[in-house]
């Protein structure tokens, strides 16, 4: 009896990233950072720059208009990289991921910190 036995071929990779979907993970990745990094800065430059010194007037709009343009930057940043990284698979929005991720711990550790340091102050004070 002879034994018909095929050679076992490995399958071609699932996934083999064309150079457009490299170039649109950059490009994805670098408006991440534009909009999580630079535009709260150049969003406190308007504030400062239009803030008058008196309260209520309507540099409070101005400024409520640009810190939530800030935190919708932040999401944004977050979605963009993380769409990035699904699809295109490449090394830069892999590293922009662990970075965001890093600081996110950071941001965690440093609120803990704060409230941990409030509540000893709070409650090092003696009433008489």
């Amino acid at each position: 009896m002879e034994n018909n036995v095929q050679p076992i071929i490995p399958p071609e990779p699932m996934y083999n990233a064309p150079q457009e979907n490299k170039n649109l993970g950059t490009i994805l990745c670098i408006i991440s950072i534009a909009v999580k990094c630079v535009l709260p800065f150049i969003a406190s430059v308007i504030v400062s720059a239009t803030a008058s010194g008196d309260i209520g007037g309507i540099s409070e709009a101005i400024a409520g208009f640009f810190y939530l343009l800030s935190g919708a930057g932040y999401i944004a940043g977050w979605v963009l990289v993380i769409v990035a990284r699904v699809k295109c698979k490449d090394t830069f929005s892999k590293v922009l991921l662990i970075i965001y991720l890093v600081l996110l711990g950071l941001e965690i550790l440093a609120t803990i910190f704060v409230i941990v340091a409030c509540v000893s102050c709070i409650s090092g004070c003696q009433i008489d």
